[in-house]
Order: C-alpha cells, then sequence, then structure tokens
C-alpha cells in the first residue's frame, strides 16, 4: 500500500508539472510575440462625442483635430493620434468584408479590420512603415480617397507585386475605390495570442461619419506614458468640457491585460506542481525512511555477514528508484491523455512537448533519488551489534 501510494503521488505530480511547465513555456513565448508595435511610453485615453452636440462629420472632425493641435503641442509628446473602434489590445476593430479591383466579387469569408486614424496614427504607436507614405494633412474629403494596408493583406492579394497603387474598396456605404498609398507591418489588434488580422487604413478626414464620434487618443511621450494623463485629458476638457474622457491606460498595461488569463493559468498550476513536488519528496523520504527503520535488523545481519555500507546504499536507493520508474512511467502515459485538455491554453507549445516531458522527468527523479538517498546513509552508518539488538 507504501508503494501504491508514492506511485499515486508520482504520476500526479508529472501531470501537474508537466502542465504547468507546458503553460509557462507556453507563456513565455507569448511575451516574447512581436506585437508590431512599440507599446513603450504610449498613453491611451477614450472619448465620446455626444451626439446632440456634434451632429456633422465637420464638426468631429474640428474638435478631433483641435484636441490632437493641443495635445501635440504639449512638452514631451511626440506624436499624438485618433483611431475609431480599433486602439490594439482594446476593442479591436470593426471587421467588414471588402472588395480588391479585378475580382469579381468580395473576398468569400476574408474579413478585413476597418481602421480609421488620423495622420500621425502610425508614428505615435510606432508601427513601421514598409513602403509607400502614410497620411498627411493633404488627405482630405476633396482629395482622392486613399487607404494604407497591411503586409498580411498585400500579401494574400498582390504577392511578388507593390502593393502600392493598387485599388481597395473598403465597403462602407457610399465609399468607392480608394488607391494604396502605403504599406505597413501587421499589429496584434486583439492580442498576442491572436493572428494578427489583414487590416486596411483610412484618414479619418474620409472615413465614415459613424465612426468618428468614439476615438481613442494615442499619445506618444519621451517619459512616463501615465504622468501625461491629466495633462491630455485637461487639453480635451479645454476644447469641449462636455465630452467625457475615460479608460486612460499606457499600451503597455492594454497588452500587460490581454494576457492576463494565460499568467494566470501558468500561476496557479506552477503553485500547484510545486506543492506536489514537495509532497512527493517528503512522501518517498517518509516511505523509505520508514522502511528502512523497520529493516534496521536485517540491515545488522546483512552488515554483520560482510556487506558493505555503499551495498545498503545501493539496495536502499535501488528499490526507491524501482517505484520512481514505474511511478514516471505510469504517469507520462497520463499526462499524454491529460495534457491535451489545456491544448486550447496552449500558445507556441504542443501539449506532447518532448523537451517538457524529459525535463520533468529527470527533476522528478533526481528528487526522489534525493529523497531515497538520505535515510539509505543514515541506514548505511548503523552499527551491526546496535541494529541486531534493535529488537
Amino acid at each position: 500500500m507504501r508503494s501504491i501510494l508514492i506511485v499515486c503521488e508520482f504520476a500526479l505530480t508529472l501531470v501537474l508539472l508537466v502542465g504547468a511547465g507546458l503553460l509557462l513555456k507556453s507563456f513565455v513565448r507569448l511575451l516574447n510575440v512581436d506585437p508590431g508595435l512599440a507599446a513603450k511610453n504610449v498613453a491611451i485615453l477614450n472619448l465620446e462625442l455626444p451626439e446632440t452636440r456634434y451632429r456633422t462629420d465637420v464638426q468631429m472632425k474640428d474638435f478631433h483635430d483641435a484636441v490632437l493641435n493641443r495635445i501635440g503641442a504639449l512638452p514631451g509628446v511626440h506624436a499624438a493620434a485618433t483611431v475609431g473602434y480599433g486602439m490594439p489590445f482594446g476593442d479591436g476593430g470593426i471587421q467588414g468584408d471588402f472588395t480588391v479591383q479585378g475580382q469579381a466579387e468580395p473576398p468569400q469569408g476574408i474579413m478585413a479590420s476597418k481602421l480609421v486614424v488620423s495622420p500621425d496614427y502610425f508614428r505615435a504607436l510606432g508601427i513601421a512603415l514598409k513602403d509607400g507614405r502614410v497620411f498627411d494633412q493633404s488627405d482630405t474629403t476633396a482629395s482622392e480617397p486613399v487607404v494604407i494596408v497591411s503586409e498580411s493583406l498585400a500579401y494574400r492579394f498582390w504577392p511578388g507585386r507593390p502593393a502600392v497603387g493598387q485599388k481597395i474598396n473598403p465597403g462602407f456605404r457610399g465609399t468607392g475605390w480608394c488607391s494604396v498609398v502605403g504599406l505597413v507591418g501587421d499589429v496584434k489588434q486583439a492580442g498576442l495570442a491572436s493572428d494578427a488580422p489583414l487590416t486596411i487604413y483610412m484618414p479619418y478626414s474620409q472615413g465614415p461619419s459613424f465612426l468618428l464620434s468614439f476615438m481613442a487618443i494615442a499619445v506618444r511621450t519621451d517619459g512616463d506614458p501615465l504622468s501625461m494623463m491629466n495633462a491630455v485629458r485637461v487639453q480635451v476638457q479645454s476644447v469641449d468640457p462636455e465630452v467625457p474622457v475615460y479608460g486612460a491606460a499606457s499600451m503597455e498595461e492594454l497588452i500587460s491585460k490581454s494576457i492576463a488569463q494565460p499568467r494566470f493559468n501558468s500561476i496557479l498550476l506552477a503553485s500547484f506542481a510545486a506543492l506536489a513536488l514537495v509532497l512527493a519528496a517528503v512522501g518517498i523520504y517518509g516511505v523509505i525512511s520508514y522502511s528502512v527503520t523497520q529493516r534496521t535488523h536485517e540491515i545488522g545481519i546483512r552488515m554483520a555477514l560482510g556487506a558493505v555500507p555503499d551495498s545498503m546504499i545501493n539496495m536502499i536507493v535501488g528499490e526507491g528508484a524501482m517505484l520512481t520508474i514505474v511511478g514516471i512511467g505510469l504517469s507520462v502515459v497520463a499526462a499524454l491523455i491529460l495534457t491535451r485538455l489545456i491544448a486550447n491554453f496552449l500558445f507556441g507549445v504542443t501539449a506532447t512537448d518532448p523537451a517538457i516531458f524529459c525535463g520533468v522527468s529527470m527533476l522528478l527523479t533526481l528528487v526522489a533519488l534525493a529523497g531515497c538517498y538520505i535515510p539509505a546513509r543514515r541506514a548505511a552508518r548503523v552499527d551491526p551489534m546496535v541494529a541486531l539488538r534493535y529488537e
């Protein structure tokens, strides 16, 4: 029964350690994912324009222009921009269909994230410009409709050809063909664990009006972005004190929140695994130590008949090692089955990752051998005469 208990302890411990190892490795992979932007020193605020006060496109655009000009003039601000319904790691943006010139119909089952942004949006968030240009003040309702697309969209529809100069219809009502004037890097809009969506950027001076009522402001600073929050809020209120400003955060905080669940899962399972490892070590030490105590008389007889201390250590450690091997063998099979239950929580790691299984098995073996060696060493030092008189 004691042997069965030890085997069960090791089986449970290895399953927990493997699960924790997979989640931790997945979390580390997630932390190393490139979000597609430079998150450091970026402050984010949200605002919503009251429909009763801002009814026309001109009123809303004038408000945003005034706010951005005031924020951009603050000391320590390198760039300020707005985006409608699509701040990365926030609401994710509007998903919808679109049409590429040269195709008879919109791509079936393919959706794009559509963002309406101000000219300094890419500089404020540190999104890399790969080709062409970004938006500027010349992009107005009176000029040619233009868009900027992401690398993934360009690669999908114009592989081997330049995206700049192509035509695309974003799919908004009243919006026709737009010329692609720029190509930018992919951005993880919905989170680090999600694929970067195909993205179409439109200048907010040409975008649909319903996207201008709710905007997020991104401000790149030369220091701690949280220290700029009050100053930015004051500038917004100075343009219109009745416009609510909320959701102040740094871009790094938004990214951190997007991985809060994987972080919690990793910490929770790692805590249980560490506790199980301690219990398994104490368990095998206790069982081997108790077994050695019960066999004191036998050990005395063996040593009186010529057994050397090293042979006693090898015998006792070998018995513990046998229990360990059986426990690990059974638990590896169980882990291969049970870790499939957390496959949906993993990122960049398979549920049968060989490095994790081998590493955990080696760790558990070392712990078990250490738990066996201590009582075995103590038994080898027993005086044969004392042992023979033990009972």
